[in-house]
């Protein structure tokens, strides 16, 4: 449990990170073997709220949304993720 802890707390610094070098307005998508098996530690909440409690830039980081991706071939459907999720009704954050 205190790996899985602090590795979601260092992805979200990672992902702050990212998010903030390109701006990405229309949000992050996470996707690959770790996201599948991390993917109810990483759908619990503690990944936003340790991204919401970013201090430097954090009003920017809140508002962009994170997205978890499960394919069984993520490599696959990586360069269509824009088009599919703009499909989506409903998009998870």
């Amino acid at each position: 449990a205190l790996a899985v802890d602090l590795f979601i707390e260092l992805l979200a610094a990672e992902i702050g990170n990212a998010a903030l070098r390109v701006l990405a307005r229309g949000g992050v998508w996470l996707l690959g073997g770790v996201v599948d098996q991390l993917a109810p530690a990483l759908a619990d909440g503690r990944l936003r709220t340790r991204l919401d409690a970013r201090e430097a830039m954090g009003h920017i980081v809140r508002t962009i949304p994170v997205r978890l991706v499960r394919h069984p071939e993520p490599v696959l459907i990586a360069p269509h993720l824009p088009s599919l999720l703009s499909k989506c009704e409903e998009k998870p954050e």
